[in-house]
């Protein structure tokens, strides 16, 4: 009967909400310091870790940084008390 389509309803059609991925800080650190220590760009790390590029030096250097900070970060707990 109508030569337009009839608007049924006149609200504003709401956006859901993206869920947020919160920054992992200390990868991001651990990212930064494995691309100072090999002279390369933080991009190819990224890169090397998310197996885009084939880099074991990288993947390898990462791997050290990260576990030598976790074992300081537990060394450091045991000397202070946090309760």
């Amino acid at each position: 009967q109508y030569l337009c389509p009839v608007i049924e309803d006149n609200k504003i059609k709401q956006k859901k909400p993206k869920i947020q991925m919160k920054r992992d800080v200390r990868r991001a650190a651990n990212i930064k310091d494995t691309a100072e220590v090999l002279g390369v760009s933080t991009s190819l790390v990224q890169k090397s870790l998310s197996a885009t590029r084939r880099n074991e030096a990288v993947i390898e250097v990462f791997m050290e940084i990260s576990e030598r900070k976790n074992l300081l970060l537990e060394e450091v707990k045991k000397l202070i008390p946090f309760n």
